[in-house]
């Protein structure tokens, strides 16, 4: 959710409505500016090839199958789909549902009664909170990436029975966070615990190619249960769970939200198979997304910053004076960027700033966005 105009009370918030011009500029209230907003990270809602794959498939087979997918909505295409989401994270299998919050629901719905207590961080997404409040347990929160705090807590709850299951997101959507998964994993390895990680924002953007936080970090792809969405990084619209065949399977026999939605749209499928194909056969859209993120925060630092040098695409700033957000507003406006103030269930109070990169910004466009928080941070000296 975006404030165009923060006010006095910040009570309103204002939806803007923008139209794409091309893959990295948008028109908003008649005026053209350059984006780095939403998180399409690769631009892949507009590559050709998948907008080509969805009109083809619209025409052969129309847009739904008219069914769930356990009646008579499962059609080859959604089972070409999950063959190639479990070969591009490198898993047995994979199952798809209509949204990436759905997929976090039916994940901890089948496999909660195997853990407990469960410990989430205490800024994860509201679909990870939603999804605890299904399972009627009532959740540990963890303070944010902080495992001392979190191995505390686990010892606090340590029983002989407890198999705790740690809840938590590769990455957020404030972004410069890379959730030490390492540390967690050790924290829970005496224990038989588990990780559920949500990858949405990490899930083709981290790790050398694109398989989320779990490469990034480089630990066991066992110990993760790893749910995500095609709606970021592959710019479709999808929700998916990896593991094992036992695991997918699990899901679709025991998993009402599962069995209650209605089955993908077939052309969404097609899209999302090519999108996939494109990540998979140039990983170096990942790694120079990975390098661009890294090269403007370098820069960024020197300035004030106090900003992790993480390879994730979003550059956050969080402004407590209403007048300096009115400010930095003004100040992107004359850079011609879109300003986008975002106020979102997990933001900071008040909301934030939230610029997002993309594969397919050049290095002008970048410079651009440097001169303009430099500018900002220069004349107004505390970004507080």
């Amino acid at each position: 959710m975006i404030k165009n105009t923060p006010d006095e009370s910040r009570d309103r918030i204002d939806i803007p409505v923008l139209q794409p011009v091309d893959r990295t500029y948008v028109l908003w209230e008649g005026k053209r500016y350059h984006f780095f907003s939403g998180y399409d990270y690769h631009r892949l809602s507009s590559h050709p090839d998948v907008v080509k794959a969805l009109q083809t498939a619209s025409s052969r087979y129309g847009i739904s199958t008219g069914g769930s997918r356990i009646t008579t909505g499962t059609h080859p295409l959604h089972l070409r789909l999950e063959e190639a989401l479990a070969q591009f994270f490198d898993t047995e299998s994979a199952v798809v549902l209509p949204s990436g919050y759905l997929s976090n629901l039916a994940l901890l719905q089948v496999v909660s009664p195997h853990y407990d207590p469960f410990f989430i961080d205490e800024y994860a997404h509201p679909s990870l909170m939603d999804a605890i409040l299904l399972t009627r347990k009532n959740p540990i929160l963890y303070h944010h990436c902080h495992g001392k705090h979190l191995h505390s807590l686990i010892r606090k709850h340590h029983s002989s029975k407890a198999i705790p299951l740690i809840i938590t997101e590769g990455t957020n959507n404030t972004g410069s966070d890379l959730v030490p998964l390492n540390e967690y994993l050790h924290i829970t390895e005496k224990r038989d615990g588990q990780l559920m990680v949500d990858d949405a924002h990490a899930a083709g953007v981290l790790g050398k190619t694109g398989k989320g936080s779990w490469e990034e970090a480089g630990v066991p792809r066992d110990r993760i249960l790893q749910t995500g969405t095609l709606s970021k990084a592959f710019g479709i619209y999808a929700g998916f769970i990896t593991g094992s065949e036992e695991l997918t399977q699990k899901i679709k026999e025991e998993s009402n939200i599962f069995q209650g939605s209605s089955a993908l749209p077939l052309p969404l499928c097609a899209a999302a198979i090519c999108s996939i194909s494109i990540l998979s056969e140039k990983p170096h859209l990942i790694t120079e997304l990975q390098n661009k993120s890294r090269s403007i925060k370098t820069k960024l630092r020197p300035l004030g910053l106090d900003i992790p040098l993480s390879p994730t695409p979003v550059i956050a700033l969080t402004i407590s004076s209403i007048k300096k957000v009115r400010i930095l507003k003004n100040v992107l406006l004359d850079h011609e960027i879109y300003p986008s103030f975002i106020r979102y269930p997990t933001a900071p109070v008040g909301g934030y700033f939230r610029f997002a990169l993309s594969s397919a910004h050049t290095d002008n466009q970048l410079e651009c966005l440097y001169q303009a928080i430099e500018t900002f941070l220069h004349d107004y000296s505390n970004p507080n």
